[in-house]
């Protein structure tokens, strides 16, 4: 199974996250894809270490009311939900040959709300980096 297919079966273990593969539609639909090029370095032993970014698009409220606070609320615990696996070295299982050495997630992307939207799409980075045996 790929990275991507496993990554997003590990992120549906967040409480009420559904992941689909296009982000039209309204609140609560999420979205991954991969993004940007894979870093690789090689060590002397066989090993190999990846780096890999995946794009994770949200749509959730922008307002600054009681609807925009709720969604941030949930931004701020999924990114705390995703430190604490980190920090609990909670991975993916990649596979017997990958051992994950870190993920993270940065650049949130919070739309404006100078339309008034009652939604918008969020975006965050993930990324994951690994060893694999070569």
């Amino acid at each position: 199974m790929s990275i991507l297919k496993q990554l997003y079966y590990y992120l549906l273990q967040y409480p009420g996250i559904e992941i689909i593969t296009d982000i039209d539609g309204d609140e609560g639909i999420f979205a991954l894809f991969p993004y940007g090029d894979i870093e690789i370095k090689e060590y002397c032993e066989g090993k190999r270490q990846y780096t890999r970014r995946f794009l994770f698009l949200f749509k959730k409220g922008v307002l600054i009311n009681s609807y925009g606070e709720e969604s941030y609320s949930w931004v701020e615990d999924f990114f705390d939900w995703i430190e604490e696996q980190d920090y609990n070295y909670n991975y993916p299982n990649f596979g017997f040959d990958i051992i994950v050495n870190k993920l993270s997630i940065s650049n949130l992307k919070i739309p404006d709300d100078e339309e008034k939207l009652l939604t918008g799409t969020y975006s965050a980075q993930l990324e994951i980096v690994y060893t694999k045996e070569e």
